[in-house]
């Protein structure tokens, strides 16, 4: 410890001198106190010591132990006083600790017992819920049930009520139901199925009773020109599909209804026209059968496009209303054909009087096939909407076949008449005006044929009966003609009549047989012509029987030792040929002038010329052939062929 300042110790009664020795000493222990490191513990009991230790005396340094042992047994005293009240707390919490324990002891003995009391109530509760939640669910599936199997009373009342459009509702629910049922007959439920079977099939019967009267009294008011079809009146026959007797009758009174409504409209439009005169009658335009016919067919085909969108309109409605969507039975067009026989069937007679008395008139012969070709065309039509089997289709058929064979009988009549009394060929070997007539009605009978239905590949078999019906007494009739006529003058007449019918039938791909044919006779009477021609042009420069000596002589004959073919007969014969050849009158052609067509013309002499020239040629080679041993052949002939060639201008 260090000496307060001024104490004895420290003062220097020797002088200054002393005194600084003193201040050195006391700085260089201060700083090497300043400089040592104080431990924290040192500093801190320093520092509790000064609390207690007044003065830095000799007697207090010398007590110093003792006033420290004495201040820690203070200190030690202090904390038994005060572990002793800590222990008396502890005491006490050690006795709440032992209450507490006693009855959480106690607590947990009665709660043992409570636990064992409501575990049995809790098993009794769960089994509870357990039954109370089985019995929701069959609350729940017996209602369910009875939503889908049973109707309520506000559906059962809309059966029994008036046709509305919430009558279907309820008859669409009924035949659900139905239909489930036949599920339900499946599983172990097959009493409860058979017996809601039993009640519902029962409501439907009643409702398909109610509904099958309520149809027949409204398809009753169709019976006007136009009608409009309700929707409830489809929706009734839509449900009505599943009774298919009953919609038979149902229909089989539309078609009733209806045909009384179109055998009223055909009669007013034959007698009265339409709305104040116009259209204006059909009658009044019987005495042109073509128009009159026609009419009438254009009226039962435009009946039939409107019955048939009626009809169609009705059933595919129906169809759209059905109680099954998921029914894939057969469509309805067999009911709409059946239903279009039946609207059309008092149509049939009116029609058929109608043609009959036409037929019965005898109308000219291409009135006639007009009259066939119209009703093939509405035929073939009407055919496509109501079936082939209707009974207006087999009377339309029955119609064009009646008119085709009063068609070939006129034909039949028209070539008797022709082949009794053949026309007189004119001067000039043209067509007679009867065969021109017959040609023209020919080709108004092809330009109608023309512009027929009848598909390309059927009209050549479908046009040959008529045109061999034409053609043939036609034929006939000009052979009939020609008959007492010169071998050149009939080749020309049956040129120019086979010639006028071989154009009228070129413009047509279904004559082109006949056409074929005919240019076939046409090329042997041009073969006949021009040999004709030819004999009587040599016949002219007296040759025709050196030529006939010729052609009979063998050939290893020397022909200057036939007595017939000898020097001097050729040489006439070959003069008398140059000199035919120089007379340009001999080489006219009369005959080939009279053929219509100018290229026929043009062959015709083109072909004489030949045949002159190959004559000439054949009896120049003889008379130039060595072996035949003529004198001085060259002598004979003044002209070589090529000569003769260019002079005919070939």
């Amino acid at each position: 410890l260090m000496n307060p300042p001024g104490s004895p110790s420290t003062t220097n009664h020797n002088g200054s001198t002393g005194g600084t020795t003193m201040n050195a000493t006391l700085q260089r222990k201060l700083t090497k106190v300043l400089e040592s490191r104080i431990d924290p513990d040192l500093l801190s009991a320093i520092q509790d010591l000064s609390t207690f230790y007044p003065s830095n005396s000799l007697v207090a340094r010398r007590n110093m132990r003792g006033q420290i042992e004495k201040r820690g047994l203070e200190i030690n005293t202090e904390f038994m006083d005060v572990f002793i009240h800590v222990q008396r707390h502890f005491d006490e919490v050690q006795k709440g600790i032992t209450e507490m324990k006693l009855g959480c002891q106690e607590m947990s003995d009665r709660l043992q017992k409570t636990r064992e009391i409501s575990g049995q109530l809790i098993q009794q509760a769960e089994k509870l819920n357990k039954e109370r939640r089985e019995n929701e669910i069959h609350q729940e599936i017996s209602m369910r049930f009875l939503e889908r199997f049973q109707l309520t009373e506000e559906e059962s009342n809309l059966l029994k009520g008036d046709v509305c459009p919430e009558f279907f509702v309820a008859l669409k629910r009924v035949h659900s139901i139905h239909s489930d049922c036949k599920i339900l007959v499946r599983t172990q439920h097959q009493k409860a199925g058979l017996e809601i079977m039993d009640v519902m099939s029962l409501q439907m019967e009643n409702a398909f009773r109610k509904l099958y009267r309520w149809v027949r009294a409204e398809v009753r008011r169709l019976d006007v020109s136009s009608p409009e079809i309700s929707e409830l009146l489809k929706s009734a026959l839509g449900a009505l599909r599943d009774r298919a007797v009953l919609l038979s009758y149902c229909l089989d009174e539309v078609g009733t209804t209806r045909n009384a409504a179109v055998v009223k409209g055909f009669l007013t439009a034959l007698v009265h026209g339409g709305p104040n005169g116009m259209p204006r009658p059909i009658q009044i335009h019987a005495h042109d059968p073509v128009r009159y016919i026609g009419d009438m067919l254009a009226w039962i085909h435009q009946a039939v496009a409107s019955e048939s969108e009626l009809i169609h309109g009705l059933i595919d409605g129906a169809n759209t209303h059905s109680l099954d969507t998921t029914d894939t039975t057969e469509g309805p067009s067999v009911d709409i054909k059946k239903v279009l026989d039946t609207t059309f069937e008092g149509v049939c007679r009116p029609f058929k009087v109608r043609l009959g008395q036409v037929l019965a008139a005898h109308p000219a012969i291409v009135v006639a096939y007009k009259l066939s070709n119209l009703l093939d065309f509405y035929t073939k039509t009407i055919d496509r909407v109501i079936g082939d089997q209707a009974r207006l289709a087999i009377v339309l058929q029955e119609s064009r076949a009646e008119t085709l064979r009063v068609f070939f009988d006129l034909l039949k009549d028209q070539g008797e008449k022709l082949q009794k009394s053949p026309p007189v060929p004119p001067h000039n070997l043209a067509p007679p005006p009867e065969i021109y007539e017959s040609i023209n009605r020919l080709m108004e009978i092809l330009s109608i044929f023309d512009t027929s239905l009848v598909p390309v590949d059927q009209r050549e078999q479908e046009f040959t009966p008529i045109l061999d019906a034409i053609l043939e007494p036609l034929i006939q009739g000009c052979n009939m003609s020609a008959a007492h006529l010169k071998r050149s003058d009939m080749a020309v007449f049956l040129v120019n009549c086979l010639h006028v019918i071989q154009q009228s039938l070129s413009s047509y791909d279904f004559a082109r047989k006949r056409v074929e044919s005919l240019e076939e006779h046409i090329s042997q009477h041009m073969k006949t012509l021009v040999q004709e021609q030819t004999d009587i042009v040599l016949a002219k420069g007296g040759i025709v029987h050196i030529l006939g000596v010729l052609e009979n002589t063998p050939n290893d004959a020397v022909l200057a030792q036939v007595p017939e073919l000898e020097d001097k007969p050729m040489h006439d014969a070959a003069k008398s040929f140059e000199a035919l050849l120089l007379d340009s009158s001999s080489l006219l052609l009369p005959q080939c002038d009279r053929l219509l067509n100018g290229q026929m013309r043009t062959f015709a002499r083109t072909s004489v010329a030949e045949h002159i020239y190959n004559s000439y040629k054949y009896l120049y080679d003889a008379v130039m052939e060595p072996s035949n041993r003529y004198t001085q052949p060259k002598m004979m002939f003044v002209y070589s062929p090529e000569q003769v060639k260019t002079l005919m201008g070939l």
